[in-house]
């Protein structure tokens, strides 16, 4: 080999090299931004929802056009307030084979649920969005809570089948209600004011206005209808552009109650019975019970008991002042 050649050598391998180099560095290029500039975006739909009943939140994907390799997640929720009762993998979920999935037991003892899937055979995932896992809650508690599903970003990892990278992400949550307190209404509304201020008065015109007219004064309105800020409105609820009151905001008439009057006592007049026998004027003044009453007599009779005794005992004593002249009497 010559010493020109030897000299010259690493000249020509520099030639050689310089093309594969370009073409090194070019793939690199294209393929770096790709994965700096695609972001991946992990996502609960919906995210609002309220308890009981039980609600099913799903889990979707979007790709940003990148083709996923593998996904791996943790779904973090207060197991104090919700329990997880099933795990349903989406028709459209295109990873075939689970890694990892936690069962209902470890996830309501943990108050996380983990997942992570791959793709290894069969038509490579969709660069689109897509449902990759369905998770159905209930409530444990009777009283009013509020409870959220987050994604532990420490615990997600997104990869591109096309560099084996991970992808960036995002992430939203979802907002459980539990046993929400609706507010008690009142059955009736008052009626609106009519001594309000138009904040425009507007050149009334001499038709009576319907629904919506503008009005200078409740004479611009027909009959049902009353001036509010300038135009007709239902008198009930002022608020309704079409002057269709809600059910709830439809004031109740209650009926006023009539009283009645106490009806007069009617004196009637008694008929006195009067029977044939007595005389009117007897009938106008009545004898007394008493004048009708016979007259007793109350002195003793010769012929009674009570005066034959005293005469006996006369009897006696003569008859004994006859026998013994000499006993005193």
């Amino acid at each position: 080999m010559s010493t020109r050649f030897i000299k010259y050598l690493p000249f020509f391998l520099l030639l050689l090299a310089l093309p594969l180099a370009i073409i090194v560095v070019r793939q690199i290029t294209r393929l770096k931004p790709k994965a700096d500039t695609q972001t991946a975006k992990l996502l609960f739909s919906p995210t609002q929802l309220s308890l009981p009943p039980d609600k099913t939140v799903s889990i979707l994907i979007n790709p940003d056009s990148a083709v996923l390799k593998s996904v791996q997640f943790a779904v973090n929720f207060d197991h104090h307030l919700l329990q997880l009762t099933t795990i349903t993998r989406a028709p459209s979920a295109p990873f075939d084979s689970v890694a990892t999935q936690s069962s209902l037991t470890q996830a309501n003892s943990a108050g996380k649920f983990i997942y992570s899937a791959a793709h290894v055979s069969g038509a490579p995932p969709s660069a689109t969005t897509f449902e990759l896992i369905r998770l159905t809650f209930s409530s444990l508690t009777s009283a009013s809570a509020t409870a959220s599903l987050t994604f532990p970003p420490a615990e997600v990892n997104i990869v591109d089948s096309a560099t084996s990278l991970s992808l960036p992400f995002e992430t939203n949550s979802s907002t459980i209600t539990i046993n929400a307190t609706t507010p008690s209404l009142s059955p009736t509304q008052p009626a609106a004011s009519i001594t309000s201020t138009p904040t425009s008065t507007p050149t009334p015109t001499n038709e009576p206005n319907n629904c919506g007219g503008t009005c200078g004064s409740n004479y611009n309105c027909k009959g049902q209808f009353l001036c509010w800020h300038g135009y007709c409105h239902n008198p009930y609820c002022v608020s309704s552009v079409n002057c269709i009151c809600s059910p709830t905001s439809t004031p109740t008439l209650t009926p006023t109650p009539t009283r009645l009057a106490s009806p007069s006592p009617t004196i009637e007049e008694v008929q006195l019975f009067t029977p044939d026998i007595y005389s009117p004027e007897e009938v106008a003044s009545p004898a007394s019970p008493i004048d009708n009453l016979p007259t007793l007599d109350y002195s003793v009779p010769e012929t009674t008991p009570q005066g034959f005794l005293p005469r006996l005992l006369a009897a006696i004593r003569q008859f004994i002042a006859i026998l013994f002249p000499g006993i005193n009497r």
